[in-house]
């Protein structure tokens, strides 16, 4: 089975990215092990020698982005030789500008690079606000396009500066609202706003 592990390089100068333990109750999402990028967190889990394992790593152009990318593919490396299994990476480039069709070239090549027969794992930690949203479009591209897809986590890491500390969590549930709503819309049932009440504890007016 192919896991297919998505994740942004941060825009953050050179030598400010720091790595931390981030902490979590969620035993399926926990690691021990400092790191930069949360998504370890959710490969340390869900790695074996029988799957074939795959990175896609959404990068902009610059001093700041390429500079983090080196620090993730050591922590690539890193994983590939303790655990003695590869890691496919899969670049996805986008341009820096926020415009419509950045957005849309994304979409597009993020689409294009989530293969058939996976799991897919989301780190939305880093990145701009909008493209985020970009990336669960090609989530659900691939959810109800792609063949025998399926969403396995998608996490956040949060840093607590003041602190030194981290956490991460897991809002897998947040993917599947739009996913859901869409889902008893279409459906052929009577009365789709009442199904989404009951389903979501929304409260009547």
């Amino acid at each position: 089975m192919r896991k297919v592990f998505i994740t942004t390089v941060p825009e953050q100068e050179p030598g400010k990215l720091k790595a931390h333990i981030y902490r979590t109750e969620q035993t399926d999402i926990k690691s021990e092990r400092e790191t930069e990028f949360p998504i370890f967190n959710v490969l340390e889990n869900e790695h074996g020698e029988e799957h074939e394992l795959i990175m896609i790593v959404v990068k902009q152009p610059g001093e700041s982005f390429d500079y983090n990318y080196e620090l993730l593919k050591k922590d690539i490396k890193d994983f590939e030789d303790r655990h003695g299994e590869k890691i496919n990476t899969v670049l996805v480039e986008r341009g820096i500008e926020e415009t419509l069709d950045v957005y849309t070239d994304l979409f597009k090549k993020l689409a294009t690079a989530i293969p058939d027969n996976c799991d897919i794992y989301t780190d939305i930690t880093y990145g701009t606000k909008p493209g985020y949203t970009v990336i669960f479009a090609a989530m659900t591209y691939a959810l109800r396009l792609k063949f025998n897809v399926d969403i396995g986590k998608v996490v956040y890491g949060k840093i607590f500066w003041r602190e030194g500390t981290a956490s991460i969590y897991e809002i897998t549930r947040l993917f599947y609202f739009n996913y859901l709503i869409e889902d008893i819309v279409n459906s052929e049932g009577e009365d789709p706003k009442k199904a989404a009440d009951i389903l979501f504890g929304i409260e009547k007016e």
